[in-house]
């Protein structure tokens, strides 16, 4: 692989590497926030009194006693989406802007503690069994955007925006796996840094030199071993002229040429060899 393949592919491994060790910071900074903001075993509370009496601190809820809106809010309206925000109401309670205050936030990942919902069709489905067979939901309480507090006020004019509440439906994360999360996070960029040295150093190479050689003919067909002074190194070296070479024909010894800087690799060195 020649020093421009080897350059061009340090510096696209280092993009890649710091992309996903980013993305894994990312991943691992929420995985980290949501531990921060709850235990691990949920409390049970009734949509009635979390109305009441707020939340407490531990954020991770378990649900109880509610039924599910029918105007879905969505943060974008596709075909196929990865996210919908539901609204809750106390059970017994009419579905109208007063008793509006907690959405339940449903994503299509593997964090989701509820069923795929790919499409509007899923989504109503799922509503009208839950409406049905009434259960629990686990989750996260976040505060809301200001963009689905807006969203949220146009699907039901006379909201209470800021008393409103999203209870994020997923599971909780353990600290083991964030810190395998934040592991990874490490070892991506270590190895992205890596890489870029690596690139620095093909960068910043040092500029070839070169010599002229005369052989015979004779020696040129047969092949010689010759010993090559290089006046930039104060070195001399054995180097082998190949069977059959031609006039013009070049020779290269890496790293031979003028030394590096510090952090930098050296020039290489060339071989023109002159046939009489």
């Amino acid at each position: 692989m020649t020093r421009k393949k080897q350059k061009a592919l340090y510096a696209l491994a280092m993009l890649v590497l710091l992309g996903c060790g980013l993305m894994m910071f990312i991943i691992a900074a929420n995985e980290q926030s949501v531990i921060s903001s709850g235990l691990p075993a949920a409390d049970r509370i009734r949509l009635q009194d979390l109305i009441a009496q707020g939340s407490a601190k531990n954020k991770h809820v378990e649900l109880l006693d509610f039924y599910f809106g029918k105007r879905f809010i969505y943060t974008t309206e596709l075909t196929q989406f990865n996210d919908v925000y539901v609204p809750v109401f106390p059970s017994g309670q009419s579905e109208s802007a007063n008793n509006l205050q907690v959405l339940v936030w449903i994503r299509n990942d593997r964090n989701s503690n509820e069923p795929l919902l790919q499409n509007a069709q899923d989504l109503g489905r799922f509503v009208a069994q839950f409406n049905r067979y009434p259960r629990s939901v686990t989750g996260v309480l976040r505060q809301p955007t200001e963009r689905m507090r807006s969203l949220t006020a146009d699907a039901y004019p006379g909201t209470n925006g800021q008393s409103l509440q999203v209870l994020w439906a997923r599971d909780f994360p353990t600290q083991d796996s964030v810190n395998v999360q934040w592991s990874i996070c490490l070892a991506c960029l270590v190895a992205a840094a890596v890489c870029a040295v690596a690139y620095k150093r093909y960068r910043g190479k040092s500029k070839d030199s070169q010599i002229g050689l005369e052989v015979t003919a004779a020696e040129a067909a047969a092949g010689k071993v010759v010993l090559v002074n290089i006046p930039e190194r104060q070195e001399t070296i054995t180097v082998k002229i190949p069977a059959g070479a031609r006039d013009g024909t070049r020779l290269r010894l890496e790293g031979k040429g003028r030394p590096g800087k510090i952090g930098e690799l050296s020039g290489d060195f060339y071989i023109l060899v002159h046939v009489k």
